[in-house]
């Protein structure tokens, strides 16, 4: 029972510590393509409308443009005169950047109506590097389970120098058209980064898995405006992808059809585009944003530095003498570093800083800078009764016990005499004080 109360206190504490430094990753914030820089944001965990309000970094989103072509097409007439018709091998042509990604897809099961699962083998290179795409789905392996249970299938080998990408797609729900064909209405596919290794020991279907879900829409958003879904098949669907790392969406429309095509008994898509944004998560509990801030500005900069200040003030540079250069400094230094640990490390990190520099500099101010103002607010008054000439006799003991204490009257502020006695006062408190009593009493 102690156990299971000390687990639960532990989920609830890492739950609460990642609430307090973490936005929420709001999968409703994104859902399209045109959806903005800001709900971007907000689904990848930069931002939020409640506390932290911003988990630090920049959001940068990921653009890719999809091109598909079908290269092989299977037919059949079912029993009741009706066309079905299905691509059976597609070419991809992916663009993101500076890297490409070219492939092919192979219908790897069908329901004699329309095919019913795929798998897409991708090879990523470089623009303008040449992708050997001439491998074929004959030679594949089962290298996996996902966690629905379907086998995953993966090439039998891998060139080396090259990432390759493995997609098993599943359809989970056919529509029959008007005319009789039956498409795919949705479906839902898996994509893994494959290594030899992984071929060899198996692709661990837990870890850096991409999960997408596709469905075919009735109005179709593209490029060149809006479609209606003719019926036959599906003209345009919209995807939403997730992984451990990042999200994206997606939406594709058909650009070419098989009506033209006589060979072709049914009404199919040929070829068709995608348009594909996403943006990675931002991890604020990664050592390297939150801790690494916490440690390097709320620490190390934020009370080191005021440690720092202390005794700088105490033991080298009196405060009230450095007052102007301190002041500008710390300015300089509150502004850089609530901006760099903001960014770096997010509100929250920012949250503890300024906090430290209250507490801090409220301590610094009692212990320090306050006895060191007051120290000078003595001196510019023991100054002025030396300039004034307010002193008696009776008072010279303690005033020659002021003086010598607080050896800094500025001269500049002292006509000819009083330079002169201040110059013998000076030179007597650092030999004999009875003969810095009578200099005193000599000009009094």
């Amino acid at each position: 029972m102690a156990l299971s109360q000390l687990s639960l206190l532990s989920i609830l504490t890492l739950s609460t510590l990642s609430s307090f430094i973490q936005c929420p990753y709001d999968h409703s914030a994104c859902t399209d393509v045109k959806c903005g820089d800001a709900k971007g944001a907000e689904r990848a965990g930069f931002t939020c409308q409640e506390w932290p309000f911003y988990s630090g970094g920049f959001a940068a989103w990921d653009n890719e443009a999809e091109f598909y072509d079908c290269l092989e097409t299977a037919d059949r007439i079912d029993q009741f005169e009706k066309r079905h018709s299905w691509c059976t091998k597609w070419s991809t042509y992916e663009v993101s950047g500076d890297e490409v990604e070219r492939g092919n897809c192979w219908c790897s099961d069908d329901d004699t109506f329309t095919c019913t699962a795929w798998l897409c083998i991708e090879i990523e290179g470089g623009i303008g590097e040449y992708i050997d795409v001439s491998f074929d789905a004959t030679n594949t392996t089962a290298c996996g389970t996902t966690s629905g249970g379907e086998t995953v299938w993966c090439p039998a080998r891998i060139d080396k120098g090259h990432e390759l990408e493995v997609t098993n797609c599943w359809c989970t729900n056919s529509t029959e058209a008007r005319s009789g064909n039956t498409y795919c209405n949705d479906w839902y596919c898996e994509e893994y980064d494959i290594t030899s290794e992984a071929l060899k020991n198996g692709v661990d279907t837990s870890k850096d898995v991409e999960r997408e879900e596709y469905h075919c829409k009735s109005k179709v958003d593209t490029l060149r405006g809006t479609t209606d879904n003719n019926g036959e098949f599906c003209w345009g669907w919209k995807g939403d992808i997730i992984s451990d790392e990042e999200w994206e969406v997606a939406e594709c429309w058909c650009t070419e059809d098989s009506s033209s095509n006589s060979d072709i008994l049914g009404t199919i898509c040929l070829s068709w585009e995608c348009s594909e944004i996403g943006m990675g998560y931002r991890h604020n509990g990664n050592f390297e944003y939150f801790w690494l801030g916490f440690l390097l500005w709320d620490l190390l900069l934020g009370i080191g530095l005021l440690v720092l200040l202390g005794w700088l003030m105490e033991k080298k540079y009196d405060f009230a003498k450095y007052k102007q250069t301190y002041l500008c400094c710390y300015s300089l230094y509150f502004l850089g570093l609530s901006v760099v640990t903001h960014i770096h490390a997010g509100f929250a990190c920012f949250f503890i800083w300024f906090i430290f520099q209250i507490i801090g500099g409220g301590i610094l101010y009692v212990k320090v800078i306050k006895p060191s103002l007051a120290r000078d607010d003595e001196r510019k008054r023991t100054e002025a009764e030396l300039r004034k000439g307010e002193r008696t006799e009776e008072g010279l003991e303690e005033f020659l016990e002021d003086y010598c204490t607080f050896k800094s009257i500025d001269r500049n502020d002292l006509d000819m005499e009083q330079r002169e006695l201040a110059r013998m006062i000076w030179v007597d408190c650092n030999g004999n004080n009875d003969m810095a009593l009578r200099t005193i009493k000599a000009q009094v």
